[in-house]
């Protein structure tokens, strides 16, 4: 593969970042609330069940969860 193709290459990788990062700008933040799409089953798998009605917390796992996709 020549240095020209390679460089090409390279291009089209920089630009996807690009468009990815406008994307995630356009698509997930909104009036400076971000959205994060997963797959939840009920209620309890982003409230943690030990809370209590208006003192809510996150579900730990949850967190860990975001922690992984914010890293």
């Amino acid at each position: 593969m020549s240095n020209r193709q390679k460089h090409k290459i390279a291009g089209l990788f920089a630009s996807r970042k690009g468009n990815l990062d406008a994307r995630l700008r356009r698509d997930f933040v909104n009036d400076g609330i971000a959205t994060i799409p997963c797959r939840i089953t009920d209620y309890y798998d982003v409230i943690s069940p030990m809370s209590v009605k208006k003192y809510e917390t996150l579900n730990p796992d949850f967190v860990d969860f975001i922690n992984r996709v914010l890293s």
